[in-house]
């Protein structure tokens, strides 16, 4: 097992013997092929980076609406590239992006994180249709309700519950 953070004792707070911890900044593809380089084989990748911003679309600026894109979208993208190319040499696996129920359904105040999540669905789908044929799987889970701080702030700004 690699556990892959931008905080590097977080990352290395989930691992178990036999598995190592690196620093990873998922929304620059440098800092992917690093990893990479040393798998010797893959059988399972978990995409689930993601940071928020709240804020009606008015108030969000520019600069944090592609902050969030690049961690979250860019950083799917990237972990399904390097991942594909590891799973390759290793004959199949299964890719896991981690949504998110605002990928269906919307939050007001919402728009960058339920954007993002909308189009890892759309990504999953793309992928598991051009890597099929090399017995390589690949979903999007989107789950309802997690408690979790970017998620907590999506839905205190439109004034309810996660799970309403």
């Amino acid at each position: 097992m690699i556990g892959a953070d931008k905080d590097f004792p977080v990352a290395a707070s989930g691992i178990e013997d036999g598995g190592r911890a690196v620093y990873l900044d998922v929304s620059k593809e440098t800092d992917w092929e690093r990893p990479f380089q040393e798998v010797l084989h893959l059988d399972i990748l978990v995409a689930c980076a993601g940071i928020s911003e709240a804020k009606p679309i008015p108030e969000t600026r520019l600069g944090d609406w592609r902050r969030v894109m690049s961690v979250n979208l860019d950083g799917a993208f990237l972990s399904v590239k390097y991942g594909v190319k590891a799973m390759q040499a290793s004959r199949g696996g299964a890719i896991v992006l981690v949504g998110s129920a605002f990928g269906i359904k919307g939050s007001p105040g919402g728009s960058a994180y339920c954007t993002r999540k909308a189009a890892l669905r759309m990504l999953a789908k793309t992928a598991a249709l051009e890597f099929k044929s090399q017995a390589i799987r690949v979903n999007c889970v989107s789950p309802a309700a997690v408690a979790y701080v970017a998620e907590n702030a999506v839905v205190a700004r439109a004034g309810r519950k996660a799970w309403q």
